[in-house]
């Protein structure tokens, strides 16, 4: 099943930047070129790639457009990074010193949502080891070295409040994070949470519609009007249970950034809309309400069809890929 088009029209000024992830595993894809180009008419400042796709870094150059690179998420890729600094050493000359500044690289992701006790036990190493890489290559506070996370790395997540870490490798994560100034980059979805609990879940609450839920957390006495802001500080909350308060919250992939919609001349607009509550690191957060941060939706162009039941096919930002297609979010009816 395919989900919604979303066409980014323009760009909300309550943010310091909207990113787009850029996935490049599909078919009928634009060039590197046109897609920088894309990103850049449509005043996204940000683009995640999911490894070091030197064609997209090549066709960055000069853009400005700032750059979260994942090193890959190859468990060979891991372990080695992990294992020498030699190889970490190569890495950083390879896929960073040929290309910044004149890509603007913010952060690097040492793996993207990492499963297994042996893998995750590879990320601190390796952040470690291209730290020291980078710091010899002459950009040591330049680029920030993080590990991107998947939202299942808290647990009791209700309330916001009660968030911690579900495994003990995050918090010795997280208070490196402190160390070094880098943010915790996480995939916040609140789809995923909806569509795994729609009985105590509603649908308005997950996606941004005013007045459709409250809830209040007495942890942190605040009240939350959508599940996303409740998300964001059920991850603050565990940084904090780990002694990282100050660490910042990137979001770096966001299924279900709705809010608003409007139709424009040339397909879905999605505009992202502010809730009327204030979430514990409004300022930081990579999230679609209100407050300076950055926001990276998902994703640039059409995946192939039949990759996932639930909506992980279509986030398109061309205006030929914007076909009304079913929206699984909302019970398969048209957007229109």
């Amino acid at each position: 099943m395919l989900a919604v088009a979303l066409i980014v029209t323009s760009i909300p000024t309550a943010v310091d930047s909207i990113g787009v992830c850029y996935g490049v595993v599909g078919n009928n894809l634009p060039s590197r070129s046109d897609v920088v180009q894309l990103y850049r008419s449509r005043g996204i400042t940000g683009m995640r790639i999911y490894f070091p796709d030197r064609q997209a870094l090549d066709a960055l150059r000069g853009s400005g457009i700032a750059l979260i690179l994942d090193t890959g998420n190859d468990d060979d890729v891991l372990a080695r990074l992990a294992s020498s600094a030699s190889t970490a050493a190569s890495w950083v000359q390879t896929n960073v010193r040929p290309y910044y500044p004149a890509v603007n690289m913010k952060y690097i992701a040492v793996g993207n949502e990492v499963q297994g006790a042996a893998a995750q036990a590879r990320i601190l190493p390796a952040m470690r080891n291209l730290d020291a890489a980078l710091a010899a290559a002459g950009l040591g506070g330049s680029i920030k070295v993080s590990t991107s996370v998947r939202f299942d790395a808290v647990a009791s997540s209700f309330p916001p409040s009660s968030g911690v870490f579900a495994q003990g490798y995050m918090a010795d994560v997280a208070r490196y994070l402190a160390g070094t100034g880098a943010p915790l980059l996480a995939n916040v979805y609140p789809y995923f949470a909806y569509r795994g609990n729609p009985r105590d879940i509603s649908l308005g609450y997950a996606t941004f519609r005013p007045g459709s839920t409250t809830v209040r957390d007495g942890g942190n006495g605040l009240t939350y009007t959508n599940l996303f802001d409740a998300m964001v500080d059920a991850v603050v909350a565990a940084l904090e249970k780990a002694g990282a308060p100050n660490v910042r919250v990137v979001v770096v992939g966001e299924r279900v950034a709705v809010g608003r919609r409007v139709r424009g001349e040339r397909g879905q607009r999605a505009e992202l809309q502010p809730g009327a509550d204030r979430p514990r690191r409004a300022w930081d957060a990579q999230e679609a309400r209100g407050g300076a941060g950055d926001l990276h939706l998902r994703h640039v162009q059409r995946e192939p069809e039949g990759r996932g039941p639930h909506g992980e096919e279509l986030r398109a930002l061309l205006p030929q890929q914007a076909a009304r297609v079913p929206d699984p979010l909302l019970n398969n009816r048209s957007m229109e």
